[in-house]
């Protein structure tokens, strides 16, 4: 009697060539398949996940997505995508049922072998990932040409094996009636999304290019594109849909939320969240640094299972006015410049309770020093001094390029690092609290960051030839567009020192 119940709750359609397996599916409770073989995978926004083992040896696991009320909508264009791609032909899930229960929709599809981009980038290097971006290159080419954009093309939607790449869930797919090529918006929002979930560690502005070739052969579009992936990665960032890295945990409830790197989760573990975010938020081995604004700046040596390493701490202890809380916005900012190219500090975790204190932690960067530090201690005639003032010139170029504004771009939020596989030094921006992207970047946005610059290395006592040829390798040698933004920097630091005085503080003459 239970069994016909559920069938008549349910309604299964088989996909067109289907397995006939469907029919000797029995039905426990109200899903059509056995509970024994079903494994949860996860639930979000209405909609819940199950793998199925296979009945029978040697068939391919299933996966059925349920589409609670409110997502049905949702379910009908992913329906119709996995049916447009068999008939154009692309790499994607095939389906294998669909049904229909009252307000809930259900999908089921085969498994697809191969694993997500992100894990397989890790593990490569060098020419070895070269065919594996290809295929990337060429399946995300295929699908553009077909008139069929994916909509959230993170890196964990991209299945890989061997030379083969596949995509999965297309739930926020948008395919042009007609066979035609997919316009500009759709693909730079694609490759946008691709590359803001792997950050240069991952994947390199050299191989980014190299994709962009490889999927977009005509030059002069292939530099319209990426002018269009530029603004659509921003737009990502400004409307704070910035994917969240699968690499960490993160627990919440109505009175603390906790996001902790999942290395760090390992060898931790509490009650609830609320206790979670209260010992991240002041543990008792960590140090204060500096008070200043309703800010506290930790140190925390040696933290749990990582001897001989050094976390810093960010702690805000006023709630926000409006928006997130102060640490996660840090934490959403970094997450933009890291996918914009940006060396940042690696985030361990993120903590917020509901009075409104919250806390950020990174570990720490070595060696470590700032450029305020470093330069005063190196003699004029280094060319260590030199190439260290003109590589924060060309980050400062690769941040403004890329949309965004620091707001305090000074030197003493420039980190000196050593990275063991670039041949020079590498500096790491810190401080990202009032990061802001503009599609177009104002004048005024930029000078302030110029400024800062120029106000820092003067204080650092760079000579005004170093900081000539710093600008000058801002503008990328356009001695007009220089001096121009020598004029405006000047200006602004000159208030800047005015302001210092003001205070009491100490500022360097011009």
């Amino acid at each position: 009697m239970a069994e016909r119940e559920g069938a008549a709750r349910w309604r299964l359609e088989p996909a067109p060539a289907a397995e006939p397996r469907l029919a000797g599916w029995r039905v426990d409770e109200a899903l059509p398949w056995p509970a024994p073989r079903a494994v949860p995978i996860g639930r979000n926004d209405g909609r819940a996940v199950w793998r199925i083992e296979p009945a029978a040896p040697g068939r391919a696991p299933l996966y059925a997505k349920l589409f609670e009320r409110g997502a049905r909508a949702v379910a009908a264009r992913e329906e119709e995508s996995l049916r447009a791609c068999a008939r154009l032909g692309l790499p994607a899930p095939r389906l294998v049922a669909t049904g229909r229960a009252r307000n809930r929709s259900l999908l089921v599809v085969e498994e697809l072998a191969g694993r997500p981009l992100d894990e397989a980038l890790a593990e490569l290097a060098g020419g070895a990932r070269r065919p594996l971006l290809r295929a990337v290159a060429a399946t995300i080419g295929a699908m553009h040409g077909c008139g069929v954009v994916h909509g959230e093309l993170w890196a964990w939607h991209l299945l890989v094996e061997g030379t083969r790449a596949a995509v999965i869930d297309w739930a926020q797919a948008r395919i042009a009636p007609k066979p035609r090529r997919a316009p500009r918006n759709g693909r730079a929002r694609d490759w946008a999304a691709l590359f803001a979930t792997l950050d240069r560690a991952r994947l390199t502005l050299a191989e980014r290019a190299r994709m962009l070739a490889w999927a977009e052969p005509d030059r002069a579009e292939r530099r319209r594109l990426a002018l269009a992936i530029r603004a659509a990665r921003g737009e990502l960032f400004a409307k704070a849909r910035l994917p969240r890295p699968l690499a960490v945990v993160d627990r919440g409830d109505a009175t603390g939320r906790v996001v902790v790197e999942r290395r760090v989760a390992q060898r931790w573990s509490c009650a609830t969240a609320v206790d979670a975010a209260e010992s991240w938020l002041a543990p008792a081995e960590a140090t204060v640094v500096r008070r200043r604004d309703g800010r506290e700046n930790l140190r925390w040596n040696a933290p749990p299972g990582e001897a001989g390493a050094t976390w810093f701490g960010k702690r805000f202890e006023r709630a926000p006015w409006r928006g997130r809380a102060p640490a996660f916005q840090e934490w959403v900012n970094g997450r933009a410049l890291a996918a914009a190219g940006i060396a940042v500090p690696e985030c361990v975790a993120v903590a917020r309770v509901e009075r409104g204190a919250s806390v950020l932690w990174t570990r720490g960067v070595a060696p470590g020093a700032t450029l305020r530090e470093l330069l005063p201690t190196l003699a004029r005639d280094d060319l260590r001094r030199r190439a260290l003032l003109l590589e924060a010139a060309r980050v400062a170029r690769r941040l403004h390029a890329a949309g965004f504004v620091h707001r305090d771009l000074y030197l003493d939020h420039f980190l000196l690092e050593a990275a063991p596989r670039e041949p020079r030094e590498r500096l790491v921006v810190i401080d990202h609290s009032r990061v802001a992207w503009f599609k177009t970047l104002p004048a005024r946005a930029r000078t302030k960051d110029l400024a800062a610059l120029e106000f820092s290395a003067r204080a650092a006592g760079a000579s005004r030839a170093e900081r000539w040829r710093a600008l000058l390798t801002y503008a990328r040698g356009d001695r007009r567009a220089a001096r121009r933004y020598v004029a405006a920097a000047l200006a602004k630091a000159a208030r800047i020192a005015a302001h210092e005085r003001r205070h009491g503080r100490p500022a360097p003459a011009a």
